[in-house]
């Protein structure tokens, strides 16, 4: 029974995967020592805060008994450079003793330490290692040129070692004295043993306003490690609902496929009932030969997860955006998944046949079987029951994989607002113990311009606070009121940019009303979005008028057209505003628009390190890279949506094919003397399609219940699209019957051509 086998691997191949998937991202804990107590700490407040703390900070924690680790970290990213050429990689600049504390092994050399502090030593991730290096022993101790310098790589560190974010690839050390070379860390802790988290981030916060006074009016707040996905926890337990409904639907194929085998055996169980075995001995012996067929597939399946594993590390990083510090593998819990998936799987698929297949009389052994005419009411009942399921979940599966794909193509198709085509974004920073004035980074900021005007296809650039979409200051006013009298309070949270005048005409953004910047504007002088400009004035014009947010007034001197982030969560898509850009800020955004395509994020960044080596480039992409973040995952789970609702409605059609070609042979007789009475082909061909149909028909009915229902608890993954939308369920209605028709093809042929006189010169 290959065939049988191939599907239980299938089966237990796509519960395995998904489960070592889901563990990794929603269960399993992270790969560190107390990892249950490890957590991010920022100094912050109600309406916001900064994730990076002051050094000074950072030491009176390290002082503090509340805590048994508290290190900094401060993410970035550098340009390596080989002989195949320019490469952006994220990186993290780390305290020296991070590494001992999360008890990391080195795979290659040994772990940065604290001698290894300003000798311009780095660390690689095995993945950059295999990469960009061919795994090549020689790398370690080797000189390698990062952002335009020098580097000796002292180590190789494992590629399950995913730390502060699940794409660090390179590491350097630092004790966080001196900021002004460095952005300020970010801190992370451990929580001491037996201290509640409430007490140790008072204490954090006693000690943050004694060390760095600035802080007096925020307070210490944890945020997890690893931000918990929103989407995550809404997708991955429907995609996971999803395995298991494809997981029963390959289940039931088997049972159908082993019950009509059993079937077909009546005669030698009939034989063997006469000769005495127990009926306990004939099921002992079907639940022996399904075992067989189970292990088989247990096999397969692990090595299909195996395969699907090895696919999804290379996929998901771009497809789902995996933001997990876990490792995606094949660990030994989800071997013992696997494990358990083949004995219910087994079980499944092969007590019912046992049970109904060994049903044998003795006296059945001394008539044929196929001039019975049909099968055993008890096998005729559970194959349409298997059949009726089986088209029930394909059908809920469809509906959902559906509304899944529809929504996806709203999130693809949406208005934005403004056009990102051949735009490239940049963020960047400049230390203030290099750029000590305004004047020395307006300077520079101008000479970065120079340069990346000289670089081929350019033709705009922008200087702005903030980028597109979502990269802009996010506000929680409590006092946001236009300056109609007696206005209420608006509870809105605003998203600002500071911008100049290029910017509107690089992103295409037209005014609506009003102007744009001009040389003498002051920074109370805004441009609001339109959305805002109808919160606070509908159907009047809104230029000249003002509004109050944070206790300051601004005034609008133009309305631009609303740009849009479309986002599952519409809490992401805020009013937007801007206001004058003021040259000379430590922090950068560049905005280049290009003839064709824009030189690549690594000749951008040696573009602009050219300027000066001190310059730090944090981010460097396409404009539309992170709109695609907002509908890559929608896109993934759509395509494995729609690839299990694929394989759940095959399966279902192969089996309506088996068991009604099953059918059809048992009963040639009376469709011969049917066709001897004069019933034409077509009659015979719609007795067979009719009584398929009305077992779809059923299953239908059923799947349509639960696929309401599970649309319903999706609600939250759509866009754009209703639960009852009437072109998802009218056409995944009639796929469904247009697949089970083109299944009932053939054996509905095969009845059709019965001859009356063959049937009786073979009997």
């Amino acid at each position: 029974m290959v065939a049988a086998s191939a599907l239980l691997a299938l089966a237990i191949g796509l519960a395995s995967s998904t489960f070592a998937l889901v563990d990794a991202l929603l269960i399993r804990p992270l790969p560190f020592d107390g990892a249950d107590r490890m957590t991010q700490v920022f100094m912050g407040s109600d309406g916001g805060g900064r994730l990076a703390v002051a050094p000074d900070v950072l030491r009176a924690w390290r002082s503090s008994s509340a805590f048994d680790l508290v290190e900094g970290v401060a993410p970035g990213q550098v340009l390596i450079e080989t002989p195949a050429g320019l490469s952006q990689i994220v990186s993290a600049t780390v305290s020296p003793t991070l590494f001992a504390s999360l008890n990391v092994r080195p795979l290659a050399g040994r772990l940065l330490d604290a001698g290894d502090i300003g000798n311009d030593r780095v660390a690689l991730s095995e993945d950059l290692w295999r990469r960009l290096f061919d795994r090549e022993p020689a790398v370690v101790g080797r000189a390698i040129r990062v952002d335009g310098q020098l580097r000796t790589v002292v180590g190789i560190l494992p590629a399950d070692f995913r730390f502060p974010a699940w794409n660090t690839t390179v590491w350097a050390v630092s004790d966080f004295r001196n900021a002004s070379g460095l952005e300020m860390p970010q801190a992370y802790v451990r929580y001491a043993h037996g201290v509640p988290s409430i007490d140790a981030l008072a204490s954090a916060t006693a000690l943050a306003h004694q060390a760095n006074p600035a802080d007096a009016a925020l307070r210490a707040i944890a945020s997890p490690v690893v931000r918990a996905v929103p989407f995550y926890e809404q997708a991955l337990p429907l995609l996971s609902a999803s395995v298991a409904m494809v997981f029963f639907v390959l289940c039931a194929n088997v049972a159908s496929l082993l019950l009509v085998r059993l079937t077909g055996r009546r005669q030698e169980l009939a034989i063997a009932t006469a000769l005495g075995a127990s009926r306990a001995r004939l099921i002992r012996q079907a639940l022996l030969e399904s075992g067989a067929i189970g292990a088989a597939g247990v096999i397969g399946g692990v090595a299909l997860a195996a395969l699907i594993m090895a696919l999804t590390r290379n996929w998901l990083p771009e497809a789902l955006l995996i933001r997990t510090l876990n490792p995606i593998n094949l660990d030994a819990r989800a071997l013992v998944v696997a494990a358990a998936c083949g004995v219910a799987a087994t079980m499944a698929a092969g007590v019912l046949p046992a049970w109904l297949g060994t049903r044998a009389r003795a006296a059945d052994a001394l008539v044929d079987a196929s001039r019975g005419g049909t099968a055993p009411r008890a096998t005729r009942s559970a194959t349409r029951v298997l059949l009726v399921v089986e088209v029930a979940m394909a059908f809920t599966l469809l509906i959902t994989a559906t509304l899944l794909g529809r929504s996806f193509i709203n999130l693809v198709t949406a208005d934005r607002g403004l056009d990102t085509q051949g735009v490239t974004t940049a963020w960047l920073s400049m230390p203030p113990g290099t750029f000590a004035d305004r004047a020395s980074r307006a300077v520079t900021a101008a000479a970065i311009e120079e340069a990346l005007r000289s670089l081929p296809d350019v033709r705009q650039i922008a200087v702005s606070s903030g980028l597109p979409p979502g990269g802009g200051g996010i506000h929680f006013p409590d006092d946001l009121r236009s300056d109609v009298e007696a206005a209420p309070v608006v509870k809105a949270t605003l998203q600002s940019y500071g911008v100049g005048r290029e910017f509107f005409d690089l992103y295409r953004i037209p005014l609506v009303q009003g102007r744009t910047f001009q040389p003498g504007d002051s920074p109370s002088d805004v441009i609001i979005g339109a959305r805002l400009a109808y919160i606070f004035w509908p159907g009047q014009t809104a230029i000249g008028r003002s509004f109050q947010m944070n206790k300051t007034w601004y005034r609008v001197i133009g309305v631009a057209r609303e740009t849009h982030l479309p986002s599952l969560d519409p809490r992401e898509d805020r009013p937007e505003f801007y206001f004058p850009f003021t040259p000379g800020s430590t922090q950068l955004s560049l905005n280049i628009r290009c003839q064709a395509d824009c030189p690549s994020a690594a000749r951008l960044t040696q573009q602009i390190l050219s300027v000066h080596p001190a310059l730090q480039v944090h981010r460097v992409q396409r404009l539309d890279e992170p709109y695609a973040e907002h509908t890559g995952r929608p896109r993934a789970v759509a395509a494995v949506s729609l690839t299990l609702a694929g394989i759940a409605l095959l399966a279902a059609a192969a089996g309506f094919f088996g068991v009604l070609s099953y059918a059809v042979g048992l009963r040639r007789r009376e469709f011969g003397i049917r066709a001897a009475l004069g019933a034409s082909r077509a009659t015979l061909w719609a007795l067979v399609v009719g009584d398929g149909l009305r077992v779809v028909g059923v299953g239908i009915a059923f799947g349509s219940i639960a696929a309401w229902w599970l649309a319903q608890t999706m609600a939250t993954l759509h866009y754009g699209v209703s639960v009852t939308d009437p072109w998802t369920w009218g056409g995944v209605s009639v796929l469904t019957l247009m697949t089970a028709a083109l299944a009932a093809w053939r054996p509905a042929r095969e009845a059709s051509r019965a001859n009356p006189t063959m049937l009786l010169r073979s009997e």
